[in-house]
């Protein structure tokens, strides 16, 4: 049903964008309820039960900012079942969005280091080019953020960790 909505509003954005606000008011009525019980559900230990209510949440309101707390649900059920591929998708995502919002800026530069942490994490179990490649990536992702917020020591060690990594011991010395 909630796919079928999302699937209606975006024809009805399509062919009207000047619409988009009634759209939103709509799509915001149907998240707000979703994405509580979907809090709900996590807290509850109902993990299943929230990841999927935490989906439907996203999938009506995926593009706009406060579908950010969907995505942290779905970020943390995909953590507690070990899939942290998607859970780094999902938080990665979740960053993205929270940019929006300068209120939420100090909860996004931790959950910018959470993601890489993740990212290294999920690097470290590679061998060979692919744990490099990995490591690249936390480095890229890091060089993005301190474009943002330079001279972050946290971030700064994250990547210098990565390079070591990665195996360019000159490149995290010269950090």
């Amino acid at each position: 049903l909630v796919l079928a909505a999302d699937t209606a509003l975006d024809a009805i954005e399509a062919g009207n964008p000047a619409c988009a606000s009634e759209t939103m008011e709509v799509r915001q009525k149907a998240y707000a309820p979703l994405v509580n019980e979907a809090v709900n559900q996590y807290n509850n230990h109902n993990i299943d039960s929230a990841q999927v209510v935490a989906q439907r949440a996203y999938d009506i309101y995926s593009n706009y900012p406060l579908s950010y707390i969907a995505l942290n649900v779905l970020g943390n059920v995909q953590q507690t079942k070990d899939d942290n591929a998607d859970a780094i998708k999902s938080f990665r995502r979740m960053v993205e969005l929270m940019k929006a919002d300068t209120s939420l800026t100090e909860e996004r530069k931790t959950n910018t280091l959470l993601v890489a942490s993740l990212m290294t994490t999920e690097g470290e179990k590679l061998d060979g080019e692919a744990r490099q490649a990995a490591m690249n990536g936390v480095v890229s992702y890091l060089d993005d953020y301190l474009k943002e917020f330079p001279g972050d020591v946290q971030a700064q060690s994250a990547q210098a960790r990565a390079m070591l990594l990665s195996g360019d011991a000159d490149k995290a010395k010269a950090l």
